[in-house]
């Protein structure tokens, strides 16, 4: 998501700074940009991860499930298939 925001943000700085072509400038602009984005996104998803998988653990270890009558509730599924 960060390369796509730096993407069109590059296309608006190029108009903005009046970044010339001239030996593929406005590409060369462009290309930093984006790599700078991807960085800069990476950065901040992994911050957001490491920051809650703290919480999220602790969420989920209170967590019970449902019960009935006192007894926890289990799934079982049986596939069969069929004879050729």
């Amino acid at each position: 998501m960060g390369g796509l925001a730096a993407f069109g943000l590059s296309f608006f700085l190029i108009w903005f700074l009046k970044v010339t072509n001239f030996e593929g400038g406005a590409g060369y602009f462009t290309s930093f940009v984006i790599l700078t984005g991807v960085a800069g996104g990476f950065v901040v998803g992994l911050i957001t991860a490491l920051t809650m998988r703290s919480t999220f653990t602790q969420r989920c270890s209170r967590i019970r499930g449902p019960k009935l009558d006192g007894d926890s509730i289990r799934l079982e599924v049986e596939l069969k298939c069929p004879r050729d």
